[in-house]
């Protein structure tokens, strides 16, 4: 079955959902993957022999051939992304409830969950596949929005970035130590600096710490010495809130310092915060 005819739908208000903010190869796999599902039930010959019913809406590929598919020239040599590049994108369309994936013995088999309601011209309101911000008004791709899925999708996310880490420099890195630079910087920050990480780099996660410490680290310093965080506990001299600056707790009111004696009780110091509030 040919893929190179006919179109695809796609509305103005991808130019809103949550893959436009992407880096640009996030939207041509998309399209490619777009492109290549079928608008109509398909039966296709596995190299096995077997018989696999392509439905529409559904794409039968791998990741390795993704990558070929929309390799590019650049300084007269082709380019193919990684495919760990290309799963960690494909991960990314399943999280904002875009696709679903099956894996087989011989390929992936991708589906897309709002295929119907968005590729129907009978519709007369086509849009993007793409869910807007992660949501849309199709439940299918709001129930995944409690505090237990938002855990498991970051610790997809720590999986995705260290396999992409992985293949970008050829070092195995441990899901922990990405797991504390997503809580310190973003899943965001993280991923796009190893998405621009050197291939001959000596030590990747050094070089990760190095490069997300100089390029963030200055304004949430500047926030972290600037705010006020309250304590649980009141000032023993004015009975008001404590707050923390450079590691040291001091009085709200008198800006006095407060320390804890060897017994637990809080007890005023005559120092006071430095440069004031």
């Amino acid at each position: 079955m040919s893929h190179n005819q006919g179109y695809i739908l796609l509305h103005r208000k991808i130019i809103d959902s949550a893959i436009w903010s992407k880096p640009p190869l996030y939207l041509k796999v998309f399209s490619h993957i777009l492109c290549k599902a079928n608008h109509k039930d398909f039966e296709i010959k596995l190299d096995t022999g077997e018989l696999l019913l392509i439905r529409r809406g559904q794409a039968f590929t791998s990741y390795r051939h993704i990558s070929e598919d929309i390799k590019y020239r650049e300084n007269k040599q082709w380019i193919s992304p990684s495919e760990g590049e290309i799963r960690y994108i494909v991960n990314f369309l399943k999280r904002t409830g875009t696709i679903t994936t099956t894996a087989t013995g011989n390929g992936l088999l991708i589906t897309f969950v709002n295929y119907n309601k968005y590729q129907s011209i009978t519709t007369g309101t086509p849009t993007g596949s793409l869910s807007e911000k992660q949501q849309d008004s199709n439940p299918t791709t709001t129930t995944n929005n409690n505090d237990n899925n938002d855990k498991e999708n970051t610790h997809i996310s720590c999986a995705d970035i260290c396999q992409l880490l992985q293949d970008k420099t050829g070092a195995t890195t441990n899901e922990k130590q990405i797991a504390f630079l997503i809580n310190k910087y973003s899943e965001e920050k993280v991923s796009y600096q190893v998405n621009n990480i050197p291939k001959d780099v000596g030590s990747p996660i050094a070089w990760l710490k190095s490069a997300l410490k100089e390029n963030y680290s200055h304004s949430q310093k500047k926030t972290s010495e600037n705010a006020k965080t309250p304590i649980y506990k009141k000032s023993p001299c004015c009975d008001v809130d404590i707050f923390e600056k450079n590691e040291n707790k001091y009085c709200a009111k008198c800006l006095c310092r407060i320390i804890k004696t060897d017994s637990g009780e809080l007890q005023k110091t005559d120092e006071t915060v430095h440069g004031g509030i």
